[in-house]
């Protein structure tokens, strides 16, 4: 089935099949509009050398025709303000319409969180360590988790000789960076407290971390947002400075205003202006690594899967975009993720209601999660039991250290795929 239609210049071909062509000749560059996984894609040819882009129009603005995504244009780094506009943009809309991702209470906090300095409109390097018990009661108290990999970079911790200090205040900057990161962004968010494990648990009280890890499913569940620090292979490298997005590349771009007609019926036509735009985005393989393929280092991590787990929404810092995920919602910047059947999953154990879907869910995590790298191999069951400890009250049944008493036929009844990996107790990450 064919549909003629006239928009702006030149001779677009449109079936329904969305196999889409339109080519335009502008400034003696040739842009090829295509139809692909879910995106208006262009093919742009300049210098002998070809982009991949897609095209998109402002919001507020109509498309040129259907499917262009309405969208901002992408950041050019993750401490731009645009990519902290993103983060509002997502939180605002998630607020507004996803009554599953509603806050916690401040009854939900955590035992400890790091208090970031903002007073008013203020924003300082002072920071200190406060315990929650001592917070106002009528203090209606929210918080910002952490998923990031410790690695070797993680230098300052909470430690029994230094906890006193802390709780009176120390400078930010004396901290690694990507905490320094971490804190940078729940500022910028003009949120208070943010939940870091390194500084927030006592890491040389046994009886402390065994205390708080059990905690994990109501700190990360009850979190405002979680920021992941995709890109960053440990805790000294940071995610925000010296890094450049895709978008900031200077590769050529096609902005114009653009004529449409439509048919009203059979007898009338509505005409409009509106403008159609071209941008770099990261390629589809790009979305397909980091989503699917582990590609980014935090993803290979067993603490942090538990924890983008059990978060009701997390922010991704990866190379070229953030990336936002949510009960009902999993985007990116340029939008692919939001069309994309394969790509654009949910995190959501919190909203299973069905006791045998939470025990399929669970049989899943628990296939994905035998992949994940620990640093120390006792950490296998902790690491895991924050999502257990969700799932135990729909799932109905006793749990036994990775199984279900009521399901433990099935579970024992598993079989081991050969890996293209050696794993050593040891290795370094979280």
């Amino acid at each position: 089935m064919r549909q003629e239609a006239r928009i702006g210049r030149g001779s677009p071909r449109v079936n329904h099949q969305k196999v889409v062509v339109f080519s335009v000749s502008v400034h003696r560059e040739v842009l090829a509009w295509i139809w692909s996984d879910g995106l208006w894609k262009v093919r742009l040819k300049y210098d002998h050398s070809p982009f991949a882009t897609s095209a998109f129009c402002h919001p507020g603005m109509l498309p040129a025709w259907p499917g262009i995504v309405q969208s901002e244009e992408l950041s050019c780094s993750p401490s731009s303000i645009r990519a902290f506009e993103f983060i509002q943009a997502r939180l605002r809309d998630c607020d507004a319409n996803h009554p599953c991702c509603s806050k916690g209470s401040s009854s939900d906090l955590p035992t400890r969180l790091i208090d970031v300095g903002i007073t008013g409109s203020e924003v300082t390097d002072h920071v200190r360590l406060v315990e929650t018990s001592s917070l106002p009661s009528t203090a209606h108290a929210t918080h910002i988790a952490l998923s990031y990999c410790w690695g070797t970079g993680q230098s300052v911790t909470a430690a029994s000789n230094n906890y006193e200090a802390m709780k009176q205040g120390f400078l930010a900057s004396t901290l690694p960076q990507t905490i320094r990161d971490a804190i940078t962004v729940t500022q910028k968010l003009g949120q208070q407290n943010l939940w870091i494990d390194a500084l927030c648990i006592i890491q040389d009280s046994s009886s402390d971390w065994e205390l708080e890890s059990t905690k994990m499913a109501s700190i990360y569940r009850n979190a405002h947002i979680t920021i992941a620090a995709g890109i960053a292979v440990d805790a000294s490298e940071g995610f925000l400075e010296s890094r450049q997005h895709m978008a900031a590349q200077p590769k050529s771009v096609y902005c114009c205003e653009w004529d449409v007609s439509i048919n009203t019926d059979e007898h009338s036509t509505k005409s409009y202006k509106t403008m159609l735009a071209a941008r770099v985005i990261p390629p589809i393989s790009y979305h397909k690594v980091y989503m699917i393929e582990n590609g980014l280092p935090l993803n290979t991590r067993g603490w942090a899967m538990q924890e983008k787990i059990l978060s009701k929404r997390v922010v991704t810092y990866t190379a070229h975009e953030l990336q936002w995920t949510c009960h009902l919602l999993s985007t990116c910047e340029c939008g692919y993720l939001s069309h994309s059947v394969d790509l654009g999953q949910t995190i959501s154990v919190n909203s299973i209601s069905n006791r045998r879907e939470a025990f399929f869910e669970w049989a899943k995590i628990i296939e994905a999660y035998s992949g994940q790298s620990l640093t120390y191999r006792e950490d296998k069951l902790p690491a895991i039991s924050g999502v257990a400890q969700a799932l135990q009250s729909i799932i109905q049944s006793p749990y036994l250290g990775g199984h279900w008493l009521s399901y433990l036929p099935e579970e024992i009844a598993w079989s081991a795929r050969p890996s293209h990996f050696e794993h050593s107790d040891q290795v370094e990450g979280d």
